[in-house]
């Protein structure tokens, strides 16, 4: 049976585990487009795609735009989902947020709106992680009507140079990560599985030979448990005939009788109807016979 313990270690294993993929599959921010060319008077919008593992938190997300190498506030900091905006933004520009994909639209654009607009995502997970990544606009005037493959500024394959290849390869990767690392948390909790069941398995074998030990060491017990009603009578009874037990006559009489037969020869002294003996030097008498 598996014990507490074995449960505790399993719950340990798991909780690291999920910490060495979640720092592996950390957030990320892409974006679609990374450059734009948009006409004067026409509408832009800079997407921003932030890819977070579901044990990373989302804390704030800051855009700014980069006006000759220095950063101006474009958006408040996201608070929940609330969107703010301040001063310095201005009323033609507005954030909006599409599950993970944050919009920077800016309606008629003009030369002032060229410029590299930046969103920076702060993530938590134990510690904060900062990750950021630039979209570069271009404006072009209205007196270029078309490019050099005859489309329209405008059209989207002409105005985006993206680096899909990067994001195709990011997310292949990941891909890749996430399977090793699901097949090693298989393989690791098998084996964690399989050595609990070995080492239960041992112990019920130790448990059973000790199981029977006892049973054995019982049984013995009750076969001598009627000895346990000892009483003396019934001992005495069985006891065998004294006649075993007593200890062999000493025949140092017989000598003496033979040394000195005149001693035990005396007739018997008769005095008040008792047959009397007197002891001559201390001798033992023989033993007599009715």
């Amino acid at each position: 049976m598996i014990q507490f313990h074995d449960y505790k270690v399993v719950f340990t294993y798991c909780v690291v585990l999920v910490n060495l993929i979640g720092r592996n599959l950390a957030c990320d921010v892409k974006v679609p487009k990374p450059s734009l060319v948009i006409l004067e008077g026409k509408q832009a919008t800079l997407e921003w795609d932030i890819h977070r593992p579901w044990n990373y938190i989302l804390n704030k997300v800051s855009c700014y735009k980069k006006v000759k190498g220095k950063q101006t506030i474009l958006v408040v900091k996201k608070s929940g989902t609330a969107f703010i905006k301040t001063r310095k933004a201005p009323d033609r520009m507005a954030t909006e947020k599409y599950g993970d994909r944050y919009l920077i639209v800016i309606h008629n654009v003009t030369k002032e709106d060229e410029a590299t607009y930046n969103c920076r995502v702060q993530c938590i997970s134990g510690r904060q992680f900062y990750y950021s990544k630039d979209v570069q606009l271009a404006v072009e005037s209205n007196n270029k009507t078309s490019t050099d493959n005859g489309k329209h500024p405008d059209n989207k394959d002409n105005n985006t140079k993206g680096n899909g290849g990067d994001n195709n390869e990011t997310n292949t990767l990941l891909i890749v990560i996430g399977i090793i690392s699901v097949l090693l948390f298989i393989v690791t909790t098998v084996a964690i599985v399989l050595c609990i069941i070995r080492r239960n398995k041992k112990r019920r074998e130790r448990n059973g030979e000790t199981q029977s030990l006892r049973k054995n060491t019982h049984s013995e017990e009750q076969q001598y448990a009627d000895l346990s009603d000892y009483q003396p009578n019934t001992y005495d009874q069985l006891r065998p005939p004294p006649a075993q037990y007593e200890t062999p006559v000493d025949d140092t009489y017989t000598s003496l009788q033979q040394t000195d037969k005149n001693i035990y020869e005396r007739p018997m002294e008769i005095s008040n109807g008792i047959y009397e003996y007197v002891e001559p030097n201390n001798v033992l008498p023989p033993r007599f016979k009715k």
